[in-house]
């Protein structure tokens, strides 16, 4: 009797099991569209995969309420597109999560290709691309060969840092020589790169843009690179940026960006941004603020896309940094960082530090699809439906 129970328990278990493998086997197929957006927490970092997945009648409606997603579906008709079970696209932020290889294996769009790190990784980005990205890029060497001057001011930065960690600012050589003795000495290696002065200021405090750029390789066909222009979050710095002496450069708080919390969270907009910032252009504000978008515009489309390409069995692929790029009080752009896993930004709710608003979770996440919809997916397919 205790073996036919153990019997009858193994096959529930087995037909739960299949259940669920069931649920994730397909490829993303025409048919009824659904959306599904994923999120696990992994020592407090929040890796999210998008997956468009078109179901069938019979699945369960697992449906992520955002209203643009009508959107894909009114653009994919109007491409003349039928109900088909060609696989189409893989949107997976990372291979990590493994119940998602078969799909992106199988997808003709895929997420990645081959030489993500060349961007990604800071002396690649810093180092090897000074010249295509000189206007720019502050000026960078690798810390075992960056020489001191007198009157410098620099940031140096580990180039396996992530966050604030590993960020130092550096004013005397005494300084610089005894940081350079100790990372060299934990082989830690770490770029140094000219400290920019004359931040744009917001607030009263520095900040750096986070953009949502993506390299996009088809094929025969030259590579481009996007960048999704709506909700452009501001990183703050803590404290207010009040420099009267060489001494403050030495305060983080007031000199690493991105250090305040999300309570009070700006997106780069003309509208929300008004009578906050602060510049050195005797120009009116809405002329100070296209002069600044179109030098963002300029840095991101200066990237060098050359060290990338198409795997030998891939059509087609794109992959989502998160560039962090500070502007002086000018309106240049700077490009500082290219982020390989960008986290995406919340609004917290101030009286809960560990809640996020879900308004405006959902309009981020909206517009994030809608640009992904935009720039790479649909002009991708439209060849395939015209």
């Amino acid at each position: 009797m205790i073996l036919i129970l153990l019997i009858l328990l193994i096959l529930i278990i087995a037909l739960i099991v299949i259940n669920i493998l069931q649920k994730y086997k397909s490829p993303i197929l025409g048919g009824r569209k659904k959306h599904i957006a994923n999120t696990r927490h992994i020592a407090n970092t929040s890796h999210t995969y998008r997956l468009f997945l078109f179901k069938d009648k019979n699945e369960k409606n697992q449906n992520y309420d955002r209203h643009h997603f009508q959107y894909l579906i009114d653009a994919l008709n109007a491409l003349g597109w039928k109900e088909t079970d060609k696989p189409y696209a893989d949107f997976a932020f990372s291979l990590s999560f493994k119940i998602l290889y078969d799909r992106h294996f199988k997808a003709d769009l895929k997420y990645g290709f081959n030489g993500i790190d060349t961007l990604y990784h800071k002396n690649s980005l810093f180092c090897h691309m000074q010249e295509p990205l000189s206007n720019y890029l502050p000026y960078t060497e690798n810390l075992e060969h960056f020489v001191w001057k007198n009157g410098n001011i620099i940031i140096v930065k580990e180039v396996f840092s992530y966050g604030q960690a590993g960020v130092y600012v550096i004013i005397d050589e005494q300084s610089f020589i005894k940081l350079k003795d100790r990372l060299l000495s934990e082989n830690k290696k770490a770029i140094c790169s000219t400290y920019i002065t004359n931040p744009l200021l917001c607030k009263g405090k520095k900040f750096h843009l986070r953009i949502l750029i993506a390299p996009f390789l088809q094929r025969k066909k030259t590579p481009i690179v996007t960048y999704m222009k709506t909700m452009i979050t501001l990183k703050m710095a803590k404290s207010e940026y009040i420099i009267k002496s060489k001494e403050d450069y030495l305060d983080p708080d007031m000199n690493i960006s991105g250090g305040a919390t999300n309570d009070e969270l700006l997106i780069w907009d003309i509208d929300q941004c008004k009578d906050l910032l602060k510049y050195s252009e005797a120009i009116i504000y809405e002329d100070f603020f296209k002069k600044c978008n179109k030098s963002i515009h300029d840095a991101i489309h200066s990237i060098p896309l050359d060290s990338l390409s198409l795997f030998h069995n891939q059509n087609a692929g794109y992959f989502i940094y998160g560039a962090d790029i500070m502007l002086d009080d000018t309106g240049h752009a700077w490009i500082l960082e290219l982020n390989k896993r960008p986290q995406h930004i919340g609004k917290i709710i101030s009286k809960y530090p560990k809640k996020f608003e879900i308004s405006y979770t959902k309009k981020y996440f909206s517009e994030l699809f809608q640009w992904l919809l935009d720039d790479i997916i649909l002009p991708y397919f439209s060849k395939d439906l015209k």
